[in-house]
C-alpha cells in the first residue's frame, strides 16, 4: 500500500539513530549481523511491553476500528511467493512496531491483532531532491525570519550560516549542490542587506568532513584523503567569524585555492573536478 493508505492508530515509533548504543543502518560492511539483530530482537521486545501496557489498561491497540482494511494475517497469506511479481493492493492499520532507514529504503515492520508484516519504501529521486533543498536552504531562510527582529534589537548580532564547499564549486549530488548554491547567495545577499541593521551576516563552507553520519570513507581511500577535516575545525571556525564578523570562510583552509580557481579559471578547475569521484553526484 502507499504511504497515504497506511492508517495507524498512534504516533510512529521513533527511528533507530545511529549511535554508541545502535550500531546503525542495516549494512553488511559496518557491522556485526548478529548484533543488528540482537538489537531489533530488544528494539522490539519493548514495543510488545508496551502494547501489553496499553492491553492492560482497557484500551485496544490495534485499529480495528479503521474501516476497508484487512488483517495483516490474511494480507501475508496473499503475498506472492515469487520475488518482483505484483500482487493485489491491499490497505491494512496496526502499530509500527519499529522503523528503519538504508539509504532511499525505508522499512517499516507492522504488527496488528493477527500477524506483522514488513514494507518497504524507496523515496524518489524527485522526493529526495526537494526534501534537501527544503531543509538546507528554505530551514536557514525560516529560521533568518524567524529571528530577524531579535537580532536587530540585540545588535551588534551576528549570523553563521552552515554552507559547503560544494556551494562554491558545484561537486557533489546536485540537489544538495544546488541548495548550499542557495545558503551561499542568500547569506552574501542578506550580508549586505542586514548590515544596516547592525547585523552581519556569513556564509561558513566546509570541505570534506569526517562526521559520524558522513564518515567520509571513500574519500580517505583516495588521493585526497588526507584533506578531510574533523568537526572541530568547523566548531573552530565558527568562533573565529564570530569573533571576527567576517562575512564568509572556507574550512579547512586548504580547500580556499580550489573555490579561487572555480572563479578565476573555471575551465582549468572544470578539468580538475571532472576527475573527482563526487563529480558523479555521490556523496560516499
Amino acid at each position: 500500500p502507499a504511504p497515504s493508505d497506511l492508517p495507524l492508530t498512534h504516533r510512529q515509533i521513533s527511528p533507530i539513530i545511529p549511535g554508541p548504543d545502535f550500531p546503525g543502518r542495516p549494512c553488511g560492511k559496518c557491522f556485526n549481523t548478529m548484533s543488528y539483530s540482537k538489537k531489533i530482537d530488544r528494539f522490539e521486545k519493548e514495543r510488545t511491553k508496551k502494547l501489553e501496557k496499553i492491553e492492560a489498561l482497557g484500551h485496544d491497540p490495534w485499529g480495528q476500528r479503521f474501516d476497508d482494511h484487512q488483517p495483516i494475517g490474511e494480507v501475508r497469506a496473499k503475498c506472492p511467493e515469487e520475488p518482483g511479481a505484483d500482487g493485489e493492493a491491499v490497505r491494512i492499520a496496526g502499530r509500527i512496531m519499529l522503523r528503519r532507514k538504508a539509504g532511499k529504503l525505508r522499512f517499516y515492520d507492522i504488527e496488528d491483532f493477527t500477524g506483522k508484516i514488513q514494507l518497504l519504501f524507496s523515496r524518489g529521486d524527485l522526493d529526495d531532491a526537494l526534501r534537501t533543498i527544503d531543509i538546507n536552504l528554505q530551514g536557514v531562510i525560516r529560521c533568518m525570519l524567524a529571528f530577524a527582529d531579535l537580532l536587530e534589537s540585540s545588535a551588534p548580532a551576528r549570523v553563521v550560516n552552515i554552507a559547503s564547499v560544494a556551494g562554491k564549486v558545484g561537486i557533489g549530488p546536485a540537489a544538495y549542490a544546488a541548495s548550499k548554491f542557495g545558503v551561499v547567495g542568500l547569506s552574501e545577499s542578506l550580508s549586505y542587506a542586514w548590515a544596516s541593521r547592525g547585523i552581519s551576516v556569513c556564509s561558513l563552507n566546509p570541505g570534506f568532513i569526517e562526521t559520524e553520519g558522513f564518515p567520509q570513507t571513500q574519500v580517505k581511500r583516495s588521493p585526497i584523503g588526507r584533506f578531510v577535516g574533523q568537526p572541530e575545525m568547523v566548531a573552530e571556525a565558527v568562533e573565529e567569524v564570530i569573533r571576527s564578523g567576517r562575512s564568509e570562510k572556507t574550512v579547512p583552509r586548504w580547500y580556499a585555492p580550489l573555490v579561487t580557481l572555480r572563479h578565476v579559471a573555471p575551465p582549468v578547475f572544470r578539468a580538475v573536478a571532472g576527475r573527482m569521484d563526487r563529480a558523479g553526484g555521490s556523496r560516499d
